[in-house]
């Protein structure tokens, strides 16, 4: 795949590829020194913040603690004065400390923080908590010895165990801060020795790879240079020897073109009549076409037909097995009409002589049930015979419907078959028209290649200079690429007969040109099977 690109491709491909790794390398420190920026920036922006927080938590503290202490002294020396200027000044550090919780709050904790400072928090709550309380006993401490008793225990220990309690959650959180701060800071610090590391890596890796690309470009553009230059001389060798040799064929071909044109013209004469034959086919196949289009419509319309046919028969097939039913319960009507009879004359015998009247009628209507019965019978097989010949029929109709579909898919195919050969025959008649054309084309160029076989021969006469010079080129394209210096290219003038039509040319008029690219085009080299002026095997 690569081999068979370009070579600007390939210098692009090799240019491109250090690019990406410098790139690389470019966005490695970018994110080495965003992720350092960030650990000293938390460093410097949060931690040192929260600790200078914590400090100033530590302090308001201490100040109250200190103004509940000097309340406490006034009110063992009974001096309301300052016993109230210090109670009056605790609600302020309370609010300050307030404030400094918001601020601290404000700043994202780093894992485990919160809980540590929950811990500060709520130990100062505690302690606030206490010393409501003792500001509470304190002034009527002052007069009521119950009073300063219970101030006094709040103080020594309630208010001294919670200062204890803030103290220790303090400290544990300076010391998470300074762990933290260390953490980020020995981050920060690995951070650069591996980015430091990769970085010289890559840098170490982009140089060789700068250095053994260099090497391989020029040696491959050394040897493929030295190729071209090789097989371009072969070429000249053997464009010289075809100058010759194409002067000689030239008479040739001025004779062949001439026995070429009467060949053609004969050709063009029975295109003409293959062409009034080929339009007559069609047109009978158009005609063909028409009539089998017919003959389907009227398939189509037998199968209908048909099928109308086979719908009717069917009803009669089921009125007739509707009769036959009727006509046996006639005869089963007929049989029972004959059973009563008889048991009548039974009865007219044992009657005797009264019934002899009933006995008449009794055999006349046994009489009538007979016949009826026999009617049925024969109207039943009658109607039997009836049936079989209508599921004959039907069946016949059916291998008939059977046969007419058939029948039409048959005409189906012939028409879809007589349309694709009007088609073909169209299409044909269309191609032999256009063959015609190009056959009287052809005619007048073999007329005019007739014309151009002198041109040819004085062209030829000019490729053998040309060659001459393109050997002088490639002396000059070795000596560019092998270094030394190299003789001139020989500079040749022929002189050419006035061309009568315009024909390809592999030289300019007078002069040999000195670039290769004007005596021989760049593109293929039939010999080898190579691009000549491309980069391959690179």
């Amino acid at each position: 795949m690569l081999r068979e690109r370009s070579l600007k491709f390939k210098l692009l491909a090799s240019f491109g590829t250090l690019s990406v790794f410098v790139l690389l390398l470019t966005g490695i420190s970018l994110h080495s020194m965003q992720k350092i920026n960030t650990q000293y920036g938390h460093i410097v922006n949060v931690t040192m913040g929260n600790l200078q927080s914590v400090g100033t938590i530590n302090a308001l503290v201490n100040e109250a603690n200190r103004l509940n202490l000097r309340v406490f002294m006034s009110m063992l020396q009974n001096d309301v004065e300052s016993l109230k200027r210090n109670a009056g000044e605790y609600p302020d550090r309370r609010a300050d400390l307030e404030e400094i919780n918001k601020k601290y709050r404000s700043t994202p904790f780093a894992d485990g923080e919160e809980k540590l400072y929950d811990a500060v928090w709520n130990a100062w709550k505690a302690y606030d908590k206490h010393a409501t309380e003792f500001l509470t006993y304190s002034i009527p401490g002052l007069t009521d010895p119950a009073a300063k008793d219970k101030a006094a225990d709040i103080m020594n220990n309630k208010m001294r165990h919670a200062r204890g309690d803030i103290e220790t959650a303090v400290n544990n959180l300076i010391a998470f801060q300074d762990k933290d701060a260390s953490m980020r800071a020995t981050s920060a610090t690995e951070t650069y020795k591996t980015s430091f590391g990769l970085l010289v890596t890559i840098a170490l890796c982009i140089l060789g790879g700068s250095v053994v690309l260099g090497f391989l470009i020029s040696n491959y553009m050394n040897k493929t240079l030295s190729g071209i230059a090789d097989r371009i001389r072969g070429s000249a060798d053997q464009t010289s020897l075809a100058s010759h040799e194409l002067t000689s064929a030239s008479s040739t071909l001025s004779q062949g073109a001439t026995e070429s044109a009467a060949s053609l013209e004969e050709t063009v004469s029975s295109l003409e009549e293959l062409s009034s034959m080929v339009k007559l086919n069609s047109d009978h196949a158009k005609e063909a076409n028409t009539l089998s289009r017919k003959s389907l419509d009227s398939a189509e319309h037998g199968e209908k037909e048909i099928s109308t046919l086979l719908a009717a028969m069917s009803n009669m097939e089921k009125s007739s097995k509707k009769i036959e039913e009727i006509i046996n319960v006639i005869d089963d009507i007929a049989f029972q009409t004959n059973l009563l009879a008889l048991n009548a004359a039974v009865e007219a015998a044992r009657a005797g002589e009264q019934g002899k009247g009933f006995a008449v009628v009794a055999d006349a209507v046994r009489n009538l049930a007979q016949r009826s019965a026999s009617a049925a019978k024969d109207i039943n097989n009658l109607i039997k015979e009836n049936v079989e010949m209508t599921e004959n029929g039907v069946r016949i109709a059916g291998t008939s419907g059977s046969t007419l579909k058939e029948i039409v898919e048959s005409a189906k195919k012939v028409a879809d078959l007589n349309a694709e050969i009007s088609a073909a025959s169209q299409e044909q008649a269309n191609g032999i028209e256009q063959i015609s054309k190009a056959m009287n084309h052809l005619d007048q160029a073999i007329q005019g290649n007739a014309s151009s076989s002198e041109e040819v021969a004085s062209s030829a006469s000019e490729m053998s200079s040309q060659a001459d010079c393109l050997i002088g080129m490639v002396k000059e394209l070795k000596s560019f690429v092998e270094g030394g210096t190299a003789p001139s290219a020989p500079t040749t003038t022929t002189t050419t007969k006035t061309p009568t039509h315009k024909t390809p040319k592999f030289g300019g008029g007078s002069g040999g040109s000195k670039n290769p690219s004007n005596v021989i085009p760049f593109n293929t080299d039939p010999g080898h099977g190579e691009s000549i002026g491309k980069a391959e095997g690179f």
